[in-house]
Protein backbone atom coordinates (compact mmCIF):
# COMPACT_ATOMS: atom_id res chain seq x y z
CA UNK A 1 0.00 0.00 0.00
CA UNK A 2 2.75 2.43 0.80
CA UNK A 3 4.89 1.65 -2.56
CA UNK A 4 1.24 2.18 -4.38
CA UNK A 5 0.69 5.35 -2.57
CA UNK A 6 4.59 6.73 -3.15
CA UNK A 7 3.68 6.23 -6.97
CA UNK A 8 0.86 8.26 -6.70
CA UNK A 9 2.22 11.07 -4.95
CA UNK A 10 5.56 10.72 -7.53
CA UNK A 11 2.97 11.37 -10.51
CA UNK A 12 1.35 13.70 -8.59
CA UNK A 13 4.95 15.79 -7.94
CA UNK A 14 5.66 16.00 -11.26
CA UNK A 15 2.22 17.38 -12.29
CA UNK A 16 2.61 20.05 -9.86
CA UNK A 17 5.70 20.97 -10.90
CA UNK A 18 4.62 20.56 -14.91
CA UNK A 19 1.48 23.01 -14.03
CA UNK A 20 2.74 26.83 -15.16
CA UNK A 21 -0.20 28.44 -13.00
CA UNK A 22 1.58 29.78 -10.07
CA UNK A 23 0.05 31.77 -7.70
CA UNK A 24 1.63 34.97 -6.12
CA UNK A 25 0.36 34.58 -3.01
CA UNK A 26 1.12 30.77 -2.09
CA UNK A 27 5.15 31.32 -3.45
CA UNK A 28 7.26 28.18 -2.72
CA UNK A 29 4.14 26.09 -2.07
CA UNK A 30 4.85 23.19 -4.72
CA UNK A 31 8.43 23.14 -4.04
CA UNK A 32 7.84 22.78 -0.14
CA UNK A 33 4.84 19.69 -0.78
CA UNK A 34 6.82 18.17 -3.68
CA UNK A 35 9.65 17.96 -0.77
CA UNK A 36 7.32 16.64 1.43
CA UNK A 37 5.93 13.98 -0.90
CA UNK A 38 9.03 13.15 -1.74
CA UNK A 39 10.86 12.37 1.51
CA UNK A 40 8.41 11.61 4.52
CA UNK A 41 7.61 8.03 5.16
CA UNK A 42 4.48 8.05 7.30
CA UNK A 43 1.80 6.78 5.13
CA UNK A 44 -0.81 8.74 6.57
CA UNK A 45 1.80 11.91 6.70
CA UNK A 46 2.12 11.42 2.70
CA UNK A 47 -1.88 10.69 1.82
CA UNK A 48 -2.52 13.68 3.61
CA UNK A 49 0.19 15.98 1.63
CA UNK A 50 -1.11 14.15 -1.31
CA UNK A 51 -4.64 15.49 -0.94
CA UNK A 52 -3.86 19.22 -0.24
CA UNK A 53 -1.51 18.82 -3.22
CA UNK A 54 -4.49 17.50 -5.48
CA UNK A 55 -6.46 20.78 -4.01
CA UNK A 56 -3.79 23.01 -5.30
CA UNK A 57 -3.29 21.65 -8.44
CA UNK A 58 -6.93 21.50 -8.80
CA UNK A 59 -7.74 25.00 -7.67
CA UNK A 60 -4.83 26.59 -9.71
CA UNK A 61 -6.15 24.39 -12.99
CA UNK A 62 -9.37 26.26 -12.54
CA UNK A 63 -8.43 29.67 -12.27
CA UNK A 64 -7.41 30.56 -15.74
CA UNK A 65 -8.01 34.02 -16.97
CA UNK A 66 -11.69 34.44 -18.29
CA UNK A 67 -11.59 37.80 -19.55
CA UNK A 68 -9.25 36.78 -22.39
CA UNK A 69 -9.63 40.26 -24.40
CA UNK A 70 -8.09 42.11 -21.62
CA UNK A 71 -5.67 39.38 -19.82
CA UNK A 72 -7.19 40.25 -15.97
CA UNK A 73 -10.02 39.18 -13.94
CA UNK A 74 -10.91 41.14 -11.06
CA UNK A 75 -13.54 40.26 -8.01
CA UNK A 76 -14.20 41.43 -4.58
CA UNK A 77 -15.11 37.93 -2.72
CA UNK A 78 -14.51 39.30 0.66
CA UNK A 79 -13.90 42.11 3.39
CA UNK A 80 -12.44 42.61 6.58
CA UNK A 81 -14.06 43.98 9.16
CA UNK A 82 -13.17 47.65 11.30
CA UNK A 83 -13.46 47.34 14.86
CA UNK A 84 -17.76 48.43 14.66
CA UNK A 85 -18.63 45.01 13.58
CA UNK A 86 -21.03 47.32 11.33
CA UNK A 87 -18.03 48.99 9.31
CA UNK A 88 -15.78 47.25 7.34
CA UNK A 89 -11.93 47.93 7.29
CA UNK A 90 -10.54 46.64 3.74
CA UNK A 91 -12.50 45.09 1.06
CA UNK A 92 -10.11 42.48 -0.08
CA UNK A 93 -9.81 42.50 -4.52
CA UNK A 94 -8.61 39.71 -6.30
CA UNK A 95 -6.78 39.22 -9.20
CA UNK A 96 -6.21 36.66 -11.96
CA UNK A 97 -4.14 37.98 -14.66
CA UNK A 98 -1.70 36.98 -17.25
CA UNK A 99 -0.52 39.91 -18.17
CA UNK A 100 3.01 40.86 -17.82
CA UNK A 101 2.75 43.67 -15.25
CA UNK A 102 2.14 41.90 -12.03
CA UNK A 103 4.51 39.62 -12.91
CA UNK A 104 8.39 39.60 -12.05
CA UNK A 105 11.07 38.20 -13.89
CA UNK A 106 10.94 34.48 -12.70
CA UNK A 107 7.32 33.95 -14.68
CA UNK A 108 6.89 32.94 -18.26
CA UNK A 109 5.08 34.40 -20.43
CA UNK A 110 1.87 32.37 -20.39
CA UNK A 111 1.79 32.25 -16.93
CA UNK A 112 -1.01 33.26 -14.68
CA UNK A 113 -0.90 35.05 -11.16
CA UNK A 114 -3.04 35.48 -8.50
CA UNK A 115 -2.92 37.87 -5.76
CA UNK A 116 -5.48 39.64 -3.46
CA UNK A 117 -4.95 43.37 -2.07
CA UNK A 118 -6.96 44.67 0.28
CA UNK A 119 -8.32 48.28 -0.47
CA UNK A 120 -10.15 50.91 1.24
CA UNK A 121 -13.62 53.00 0.51
CA UNK A 122 -11.20 56.18 -0.12
CA UNK A 123 -8.87 53.90 -2.49
CA UNK A 124 -11.63 52.51 -4.63
CA UNK A 125 -13.20 56.13 -4.71
CA UNK A 126 -9.92 57.82 -5.69
CA UNK A 127 -9.59 55.12 -8.71
CA UNK A 128 -13.31 56.07 -9.76
CA UNK A 129 -12.54 59.51 -9.91
CA UNK A 130 -9.05 58.91 -11.71
CA UNK A 131 -11.11 56.96 -14.56
CA UNK A 132 -13.63 59.32 -15.06
CA UNK A 133 -11.61 61.82 -15.19
CA UNK A 134 -8.76 60.79 -17.37
CA UNK A 135 -11.66 58.35 -19.54
CA UNK A 136 -14.65 60.21 -19.46
CA UNK A 137 -16.29 58.20 -22.40
CA UNK A 138 -17.16 56.06 -19.40
CA UNK A 139 -18.51 58.02 -17.17
CA UNK A 140 -21.94 57.06 -17.96
CA UNK A 141 -21.29 53.41 -18.19
CA UNK A 142 -19.04 52.90 -14.94
CA UNK A 143 -21.25 51.61 -12.14
CA UNK A 144 -22.05 54.26 -9.31
CA UNK A 145 -20.17 53.67 -6.02
CA UNK A 146 -22.06 52.96 -2.77
CA UNK A 147 -22.85 55.70 -0.43
CA UNK A 148 -19.87 56.88 1.72
CA UNK A 149 -22.00 57.90 4.71
CA UNK A 150 -24.29 55.63 6.38
CA UNK A 151 -25.81 56.86 9.95
CA UNK A 152 -26.82 53.35 10.61
CA UNK A 153 -24.80 51.16 8.61
CA UNK A 154 -26.08 46.83 8.74
CA UNK A 155 -24.57 43.96 7.67
CA UNK A 156 -26.98 44.78 4.72
CA UNK A 157 -25.36 48.02 3.83
CA UNK A 158 -21.39 46.03 4.04
CA UNK A 159 -22.93 43.44 1.46
CA UNK A 160 -24.56 46.17 -0.87
CA UNK A 161 -20.94 48.21 -1.07
CA UNK A 162 -19.07 44.41 -1.15
CA UNK A 163 -21.56 43.91 -4.36
CA UNK A 164 -21.19 47.20 -5.62
CA UNK A 165 -17.14 47.37 -5.44
CA UNK A 166 -17.18 43.99 -6.94
CA UNK A 167 -19.45 44.98 -10.23
CA UNK A 168 -17.24 48.44 -10.73
CA UNK A 169 -13.63 46.13 -10.81
CA UNK A 170 -15.17 43.41 -12.95
CA UNK A 171 -16.15 46.20 -15.44
CA UNK A 172 -13.32 47.59 -15.45
CA UNK A 173 -11.23 44.20 -16.07
CA UNK A 174 -14.28 43.83 -18.54
CA UNK A 175 -13.64 47.02 -20.32
CA UNK A 176 -10.33 46.68 -22.88
CA UNK A 177 -9.48 50.87 -22.67
CA UNK A 178 -9.29 50.92 -18.95
CA UNK A 179 -8.61 47.22 -18.32
CA UNK A 180 -4.93 48.05 -18.80
CA UNK A 181 -4.85 51.97 -17.48
CA UNK A 182 -2.59 53.64 -14.69
CA UNK A 183 -5.26 54.49 -12.10
CA UNK A 184 -6.80 50.48 -12.21
CA UNK A 185 -3.05 49.69 -11.69
CA UNK A 186 -2.12 51.74 -9.18
CA UNK A 187 -5.34 50.75 -7.27
CA UNK A 188 -4.08 47.48 -7.14
CA UNK A 189 -0.51 48.53 -6.17
CA UNK A 190 1.20 47.00 -9.22
CA UNK A 191 4.85 47.48 -9.04
CA UNK A 192 5.59 49.45 -11.94
CA UNK A 193 9.33 48.60 -12.23
CA UNK A 194 7.84 44.55 -12.67
CA UNK A 195 7.60 45.26 -16.38
CA UNK A 196 9.60 47.88 -18.28
CA UNK A 197 7.22 48.32 -21.38
CA UNK A 198 4.58 49.06 -18.49
CA UNK A 199 6.81 50.95 -16.60
CA UNK A 200 7.26 53.46 -20.05
CA UNK A 201 3.60 53.70 -20.58
CA UNK A 202 3.03 54.50 -17.25
CA UNK A 203 6.02 57.20 -17.14
CA UNK A 204 4.64 58.44 -20.80
CA UNK A 205 0.77 58.47 -19.09
CA UNK A 206 2.10 60.67 -16.20
CA UNK A 207 4.03 63.41 -18.09
CA UNK A 208 1.22 63.26 -20.59
CA UNK A 209 -1.51 64.14 -17.74
CA UNK A 210 1.05 66.44 -16.21
CA UNK A 211 1.05 68.92 -19.48
CA UNK A 212 -2.81 68.73 -19.29
CA UNK A 213 -2.82 69.78 -16.18
CA UNK A 214 0.04 72.72 -17.02
CA UNK A 215 -2.30 73.67 -20.22
CA UNK A 216 -5.68 73.67 -17.86
CA UNK A 217 -4.02 75.70 -14.91
CA UNK A 218 -2.31 77.92 -17.48
CA UNK A 219 -5.76 78.10 -19.60
CA UNK A 220 -7.39 79.54 -15.96
CA UNK A 221 -4.48 81.88 -15.23
CA UNK A 222 -5.11 83.36 -18.49
CA UNK A 223 -8.67 83.70 -18.26
CA UNK A 224 -8.55 85.17 -14.49
CA UNK A 225 -5.78 87.66 -15.96
CA UNK A 226 -8.44 88.31 -18.90
CA UNK A 227 -11.27 89.31 -16.57
CA UNK A 228 -8.92 91.17 -14.17
CA UNK A 229 -7.93 93.34 -17.17
CA UNK A 230 -11.84 93.69 -18.83
CA UNK A 231 -13.14 94.76 -15.04
CA UNK A 232 -10.24 96.93 -15.05
CA UNK A 233 -11.47 98.27 -18.09
CA UNK A 234 -14.83 98.50 -17.03
CA UNK A 235 -13.51 100.69 -13.56
CA UNK A 236 -12.13 103.28 -15.69
CA UNK A 237 -14.62 103.89 -17.87
CA UNK A 238 -16.71 104.12 -15.55
CA UNK A 239 -14.33 106.56 -13.47
CA UNK A 240 -14.28 108.49 -16.87
CA UNK A 241 -18.19 109.05 -16.75
CA UNK A 242 -18.02 110.08 -13.60
CA UNK A 243 -15.33 112.98 -14.36
CA UNK A 244 -17.62 114.07 -17.16
CA UNK A 245 -20.81 113.87 -14.83
CA UNK A 246 -18.85 116.14 -12.64
CA UNK A 247 -17.65 118.54 -15.36
CA UNK A 248 -21.25 119.12 -16.34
Amino acid sequence: AQKTTRWAVTILSHGLQSVRIVRRDCLGCRPCIVQQLLTSNDELHLLSIAYIALLVCIFDIRRLVKNRRTGIDASVPSYERADNPRDVKFYHVLVVTNLPHPKSGEFAAEDVVQFMVPRSYEAFEKMHSEIIQYYPQFKSQLPVLPRKIVLFPTVDTVKERQKAFNALVEFIANTEKIAKCVPFFDFLEVDPTGDKTYLKLRNSWLKEQEEKKAKSDKFQADSSDLFLDNQNDEDDILADLDKEAGKL
